[in-house]
């Protein structure tokens, strides 16, 4: 269950930094990327 809300939480922040992103076009995405490894695995 907690392992579900973490890959949730993880969710909703990747959708947000990837909507700021789109919207600024200045979106790096192996940082991101990077980040989502971290939060997912």
């Amino acid at each position: 269950m907690h392992k579900a809300v973490h890959f949730l939480s993880c969710s909703i922040i990747f959708s947000c930094v990837l909507l700021i992103c789109m919207l600024n076009h200045i979106c790096r995405w192996h940082v991101l990327c990077h980040h989502m490894e971290d939060c997912l695995f």
